[in-house]
């Protein structure tokens, strides 16, 4: 869902998808990395609840995004048209 959208609604092309999706994937790889000791200290449930609010506030950045971003490079935001 969030590939689909990310390209017919806001426009991004496939690099910038590409690139973006992969980068997430990289917290995915550490968060497996320490997952077995934050749970042995912590608790299974606080850190089901705590990765949950961890998480949740970077769901927003999509929605948020101009649809111009990722072809506007690194210099920043396009100029509207």
């Amino acid at each position: 869902m969030w590939l689909l959208y990310v390209v017919r609604e806001l426009g991004w092309s496939a690099r910038a998808a590409g690139l973006v999706y992969g980068l997430s994937l990289v917290g995915g790889v550490v968060g497996s990395m320490v997952a077995g000791r934050v749970t042995a200290r912590f608790g299974i449930g606080r850190v089901i609840v705590l990765g949950a609010l961890l998480s949740a506030p970077f769901e927003l950045v999509t929605p948020s995004c101009h649809p111009a971003w990722p072809a506007s490079g690194p210099s920043g935001w396009s100029s509207p048209s």
